[in-house]
């Protein structure tokens, strides 16, 4: 009778102070990149170039690429709710800055600052989620979580153009960052970075059946099958980042995604342009035709996380992922072939949109979330999943930085048929990189354990 008001604490504060903050965290960080993409006339207009424009973009993704990548320095110094706020309240003081100076080299030099401290947001949301998440619940949390990234970019798009409307750009960035900082604050004062600390004990019927590793079925009985994610590392498990590619499986999955962000950034990025000028349709009806790859990709998110708890019992993950990197092949090929038929059909073209998008954000979401968690989980590190999620990220945001490039050279060269041929090649390498984290899946005969289909309850 005593341990249903622990249950029902326990469910209350994951559910408002872990998953719903992480949520909105991450949310508040998309928002906080956002603002030079939406104000990009605006800020021609007063006189930066293109090439200009493109150094701002360049500065962030590059910073961001490099502070994922040494993630590992901040992450045994500071606890996930320290970074997370760091990376939030940077931001907001880097967005307002941006906002006071019509310099170009302050410009670069303070985007190039946002992407640094944003570069801890999402592997601190994952150290912050993981010891109260359990193995069996894994992919359906995950992939509901996850949807902050479209959440993210839909809000922020949203509420920049509204802001710009009423109170010009240099206003809207200043309250973007007011925004930005009050969740940053939020998550400073009420994020909880383990239940140990509010003295909380796991509750066993969240997540029935074996551990997943040795690490794990060290945890105390009255932690059930949850390990002790954010509990600080000893000097022997902290890895650095050659260490972290060493980890079986995490070369392979860097270079997959790597692939899979060019194909991902060059969709985002280059889709409304190739609607507009090769299938012909007006810049507005571009805008809203392309949504249909974020909408896809909103959906699958959510359903491929779900999913990932019920194949193979949820030991199956990677393999899950290897699939739908073999349909995003497939639907590349698919929306080159039928170019002639969008042009005349606005229906087809939202549709094969919607399924590049589903493919594309479903791996994304895998790897970044419930597979970064088995693999540190198999291999006994489980405290160290923040880590491999920053390194991961890091090579895979390298791809972001080269796409724009990529894209607009083999354009040049090729045509947007051969952009599209270059796209299937990199779906292609993608898939081949697969292979070692497949074959270490199949190897320990499982990407969780063999546990209870039921999840507990957010």
């Amino acid at each position: 009778a005593e341990a249903e008001p622990s249950v029902d604490r326990f469910k209350a504060v994951r559910l408002w102070r872990v998953l719903c903050l992480t949520w909105l965290a991450y949310v508040a960080c998309l928002v906080g990149r956002k603002p030079t993409s939406v104000a990009r006339v605006e800020l021609h207009n007063m006189g930066l170039s293109t090439f200009t424009l493109g150094l701002v973009d360049t500065a962030f993704l590059s910073t961001y690429s490099f502070g994922q990548l040494f993630y590992s320095v901040m992450d045994h110094r500071f606890s996930a709710r320290v970074n997370i706020s760091i990376a939030l309240v940077g931001s907001a003081i880097c967005v307002a800055a941006f906002a006071v100076s019509s310099m170009p080299s302050f410009l670069i030099v303070m985007w190039g600052l946002n992407g640094l401290v944003q570069s801890l947001g999402w592997p601190s949301c994952i150290k912050a989620i993981s010891p109260w998440v359990g193995s069996g619940e894994r992919g359906w949390v995950m992939g509901i979580w996850s949807s902050n990234q479209s959440a993210g970019g839909v809000i922020g798009n949203f509420m920049i153009a509204f802001l710009m409307g009423h109170f010009g750009w240099r206003a809207a960035f200043f309250l973007c960052s007011l925004c930005v900082a009050v969740v940053g604050l939020s998550c400073f004062g009420f994020l909880v970075d383990h239940p140990k600390q509010l003295q909380l004990s796991i509750p066993a019927q969240l997540m029935s059946g074996a551990p997943l590793s040795k690490a794990e079925s060290n945890v105390s009985e009255s932690e059930s099958s949850f390990p002790a994610a954010s509990m600080p590392a000893t000097p022997e498990t902290r890895l650095t980042l050659w260490s972290t590619l060493a980890v079986p499986g995490v070369l392979g999955l860097s270079v997959s995604y790597f692939c899979q962000k060019i194909i991902r950034y060059s969709l985002l990025f280059w889709l409304p342009f190739y609607i507009c000028k090769v299938l012909g349709y007006d810049l507005i009806m571009a805008g809203y035709a392309s949504a249909g790859f974020d909408f896809g990709g909103a959906v699958g998110t959510v359903l491929s996380g779900v999913a990932s708890d019920y194949v193979g019992g949820g030991r199956r993950r990677v393999t899950m992922c290897a699939v739908f990197l073999f349909l995003l092949l497939l639907s590349l090929l698919t929306f080159s072939a039928f170019e002639s038929t969008m042009k005349t059909s606005i229906s087809v073209m939202v549709l094969l949109s919607a399924f590049m998008g589903f493919f594309s954000f479903s791996c994304d979401s895998l790897i970044t979330g419930p597979i970064i968690q088995d693999i540190a989980d198999r291999n006994g590190i489980y405290s160290q999943s923040s880590t491999l999620s920053g390194v991961i990220g890091g090579v895979g945001s390298l791809g972001s930085v080269l796409q724009g490039t990529l894209v607009a050279s083999v354009e040049r060269a090729l045509g947007w048929a051969g952009v599209f041929h270059v796209l299937v090649g990199l779906a292609l390498a993608s898939l081949v990189a697969m292979a070692s984290p497949l074959a270490h899946e199949l190897r320990s005969g499982a990407s969780g354990s063999e546990h209870s289909r039921s999840g507990g309850v957010v």
